[in-house]
């Protein structure tokens, strides 16, 4: 008995979406378009369930690996994990990565999982559902099988299943408007919580993406584009959200009570604290001038791009990430820009000081100056400013000063709570302040385990995170284990990723090219792997994002005082930002040769 032919649908490999900087490529797409319905087999009925399409051979698909296919039209990836294949989305919800560029892996809470390589979106690789943001929707799921050694897909999404509906006579107030608030508004809708919800957000806006204020906000024309929305408008009265335009006064965590400034007070069942920080100005004489600006929320970034154009000097004040990426971005409008900051720079305690000196190169290459160690005395001018004078009795003559020196927690009009040295609400690591009171977000500090240290979130992605844990705790589903806080910057088209906590650490190794930059950095704290700093290893990123433990025992090298022959490098060494290509790549398949050791003396809170 012969075998029918398979159908004529030769695959054609299109161009793979374009590589974003910083980013691993994704194998070449495989395009089945028209209709190519797979017949039965020999002596076989008519097929039970029409439509499926014919798209690739299992033995083609590797285990754990992800591969794009489109089909007739709709992008997908296909994921064989434990002998299964899963058929998902071939675009990330959020901002439309391809999904084959990140990585599928096992996490420990939610099992098999595949993540977004942009913004690490963590997604159930057997249902689509979400399970850590950034996203605010569930990855697409289509209808796979397996037919005489055939993948087969029906490219038709599948329905996402509604939770059953819980907590019906209780209440939730969430105080703030940031992405932690939208996180936490997401989860509980998503997850099937039926009882009342309140936003209070005292900006004109919605929760918006506050990513964009420092990047593509201060090139765009201010009268014609605004910061995306977390959540579409209609979304709140589509889920029965209430919303409330009003500053918060006073709340009393005992009480649960909320006052205005408008009057109105408001009580609930559960609370949650999201009001987020506000940006640190520094004391000096002139800092109310015209120009002086800091930048936190949409109103700050479209009068910066209003007011500041290309003909202008502007001088950076602090030298955190939101300065560093505000002078790529001015300078990419051809605004002069001069940096005043501390060296180190401050990121330096996250992404060492080997990584911060090779971002200042960066930006050197791209004309921005720097003046370190000297600290802004004073701005002068006349109404408006006309330039900054430093301690070292250095002047400075700009148009504009901006101020990038972090942010303070909001908390001034909570009540009732214990709070950090530096004002931060102190929460459990369910996010909890007091009894069914929970904060998030840049006004939270966590208290991580038993030994008691706090940790402040100060991101996107970890105050989403911190919004979720705190809906689940609401709902009575609490996580296991906090997942480990990512970020990232990008300036000039280079992306540099971190995943750990912010602990101190007092050794860095790196394999690869600081240089060009293609490289994996491991933070040391005596024998422990505390954090990861990374360009180009995209996939070695969304697997530490999901176990990072795991990854850490797999692929971190032996602790550093075990391996004395390793070369070290000096202090001024380090300080000049020396790097070498030392080691292989993950994954590459080398084996790798010594790491750059460098020492990090003196650290707190990293460099």
């Amino acid at each position: 008995m012969s075998t029918p032919e398979q159908p004529q649908s030769t695959p054609s490999a299109s161009t793979a979406p374009n590589k974003k900087p910083g980013e691993e490529a994704a194998p070449a797409l495989l395009t089945f378009e028209g209709p190519h319905e797979s017949p039965p087999a020999a002596g076989a009925g008519p097929l039970e369930e029409p439509g499926f399409k014919d798209v690739v051979a299992l033995g083609d698909l590797k285990e754990g690996e992800m591969a794009p296919f489109t089909v007739d039209g709709v992008s997908m990836v296909l994921v064989l994990l434990g002998g299964e294949v899963h058929a998902l989305g071939g675009k990330c919800p959020h901002r439309g990565a391809p999904m084959a560029q990140g990585a599928a892996c096992h996490s420990l809470d939610h099992g098999p999982v595949v993540v977004c390589p942009w913004h690490k979106a963590v997604f159930s690789a057997a249902t689509g559902a979400l399970e850590q943001p950034p996203a605010f929707a569930p990855l697409p799921r289509y209808p796979v099988r397996v037919q005489v050694g055939r993948v087969q897909v029906r490219p038709v999404p599948l329905p996402v299943p509604e939770a059953p509906p819980t907590g019906g006579g209780q209440s939730v107030l969430v105080l703030g408007g940031g992405a932690a608030a939208a996180s936490a508004l997401y989860t509980l809708r998503e997850l099937g919580f039926a009882g009342t919800v309140t936003l209070v957000h005292d900006e004109p806006e919605l929760p918006y993406d506050r990513t964009v204020l420092c990047k593509s906000l201060l090139l765009a024309d201010p009268k014609r584009i605004k910061a995306p929305l977390l959540l579409d408008k209609d979304w709140y009265a589509a889920h029965g959200v209430r919303c409330v335009h009003g500053h918060v006064t006073r709340f009393d965590a005992q009480t649960r009570r909320a006052s205005l400034d408008d009057g109105l007070q408001l009580t609930a069942s559960h609370v949650i604290l999201a009001m987020g920080g506000q940006a640190r100005m520094v004391p000096v004489p002139g800092c109310t001038l015209e120009g002086v600006y800091v930048l936190h929320n949409q109103a700050q970034a479209r009068r910066i791009a209003a007011t500041v154009t290309p003909d202008q000097a502007v001088v950076l004040v602090g030298g955190d990430l939101v300065c560093l990426e505000v002078a790529a971005t001015l300078r990419q409008k051809g605004v002069g820009v001069t940096v005043v900051a501390p060296h180190p720079l401050p990121v330096a305690a996250t992404f060492t000081i080997a990584v911060a000196n090779r971002l200042v190169r960066l930006h050197e290459e791209n004309g921005v100056a720097f003046v370190f160690d000297a600290d802004l005395k004073a701005i002068y001018g006349a109404g408006s400013v006309f330039g900054v004078e430093l301690s070292d009795g250095m002047r400075i003559p700009c148009t504009h000063v901006l101020v990038g020196a972090g942010e303070l927690p909001q908390a001034e009009a909570v009540a009732g709570v214990e709070k950090s040295p530096e004002g931060a609400v102190v929460v459990d690591e369910s996010m909890k302040a007091a009894s069914h009171v929970y904060a998030v977000g840049d006004m939270a500090s966590i208290r991580r385990g038993s030994e008691g240290g706090l940790f402040s979130p100060g991101h996107w992605r970890p105050a989403e995170i911190g919004g979720r844990v705190a809906a689940l705790s609401i709902m009575g589903s609490p996580v296991r284990d906090l997942p480990v806080p990512w970020f990232w910057t990008q300036q000039y088209g280079r992306r540099v990723e971190y995943c750990g906590w912010g602990e101190p650490f007092d050794a860095v190794e790196v394999r690869g090219s600081l240089e060009s930059f293609d490289f994996m950095a491991f933070c040391w704290q005596g024998s422990r792997v505390v954090g990861l700093v990374a360009c180009g290893h995209t996939r070695a990123m969304c697997q530490a994002v999901v176990d990072f433990d795991r990854f850490v025992r797999d692929e971190a090298p032996q602790p550093p005082h075990l391996r004395p022959a390793n070369p070290v490098i000096t202090d001024a060494q380090a300080e000049g930002g020396q790097s070498a290509t030392a080691g292989q790549r993950h994954g590459d398949g080398a084996p790798p040769s010594p790491p750059t050791l460098l020492p990090n003396p003196g650290a707190v809170g990293g460099e």
